[in-house]
């Protein structure tokens, strides 16, 4: 259910996103009038996800913290709409970046509208070894965070299709496992979660500090 449902309404965007994009360049009354069909679009997405939808982490690290840089840019918030049509750039590649920095405290959406949280903005204003310990501290109590780490600590090691195989059993297949694998290894790693050793492809527990 979780597969079908994702699938159709990618779908869904992919269609209304390529006819909003096709209008772009057509005057600023095409463009008002492309603005409040994005906005509605977005809103019942919003409202229809909330219900179908398992929430699982699907954007890494560069997109999420790329989509924070230009919500400062917006002076912290501003309409969903807004980034479609100034990034020339389709709803369904924007929606799971920012389900995913909402997942992580550091959005907040409400009725279309963007916007930096309290954490959001401590990200930012941080350095990198400051950013890694913000997020580091929300991801341990996150799902499928927590669990994956309580496993590698407990098997000390967790194969790449160990994982993936966890997270198919716990969430339903999905056609996007392989990505949402890579975005746990890459977001567990950049924390420090967990390391990664790339020749045996395996997540392993953190080092220690000597």
């Amino acid at each position: 259910m979780f597969d079908g449902w994702k699938c159709c309404s990618v779908h869904y965007w992919h269609l209304h996103s390529c006819a909003l994009k096709n209008s772009f360049n057509h005057g600023s009354r095409r463009k008002h009038r492309t603005w409040t069909s994005v906005r509605k679009l977005f809103n019942l997405a919003a409202e229809t996800l909330q219900t179908f939808r398992e929430l699982l982490p699907t954007a890494g690290v560069n997109r999420v913290f790329g989509l924070l840089d230009l919500l400062r840019a917006y002076n912290g918030k501003t309409d969903v709409a807004n980034l479609t049509i100034d990034l020339r750039i389709a709803l369904d590649e924007l929606l799971p970046i920012i389900d995913t920095a909402e997942y992580m405290g550091l959005v907040d959406v409400q009725q279309g509208d963007i916007s930096l949280t309290d954490l959001g903005k401590k990200a930012l204003s941080g350095k990198i070894p400051e950013r890694k310990k913000l997020v580091h501290d929300r991801l341990v109590g996150l799902e499928p965070f927590a669990d994956v780490l309580r496993i590698v600590h407990e098997k000390k090691q967790l194969s790449r299709f160990e994982l993936a195989r966890f997270v198919s059993s716990k969430y339903g297949y999905t056609t996007d496992l392989p990505t949402i694998v890579n975005v746990i290894i890459s977001w567990g790693v950049f924390t420090g979660l967990f390391r990664y050793d790339g020749q045996s492809e395996s997540l392993l527990p953190r080092e220690a500090p000597r």
